[in-house]
């Protein structure tokens, strides 16, 4: 993925570059969603969903820390993201219930995302 030039400068696939932008957008996507959905459980006084939430909030700033520090990194900072995502449905639909929540669409709009962002 990654070759070294004549001239000493490093020259990155397109491929490469391409995860590394998805995992930078589905951390900045995924950090917004996060904080605006701790936000409002905040003021709904939902002091149940805040420990999850504020737990899987530290998962984006270690991504895009992980992709900022490793030039070559893209899958495991995908693979990162995509276990957060995970996780916060899935703790969304056993905190919530299932008739009551959005948090069902995150499994129908799952799939998808992920076969996007790391490939089938």
């Amino acid at each position: 993925m990654l070759k070294k030039l004549a001239t000493g400068k490093v020259r990155y696939s397109s491929e490469l570059v391409f995860r590394r932008t998805i995992a930078r957008v589905l951390a900045f996507v995924m950090l917004g969603l996060l904080f605006s959905a701790t936000v409002l459980a905040w003021y709904e006084e939902s002091r149940d969903l805040l420990p999850g939430l504020l737990a899987i909030l530290s998962v984006p700033p270690v991504a895009l820390f992980w992709l900022r520090t490793s030039p070559d990194a893209a899958m495991r900072p995908l693979f990162l993201l995509t276990g957060g995502l995970m996780a916060m449905g899935a703790y969304l639909l056993l905190v919530q219930g299932a008739p009551q929540g959005g948090s069902l669409a995150w499994f129908i709009i799952f799939p998808s995302m992920l076969m996007f962002c790391l490939g089938l």
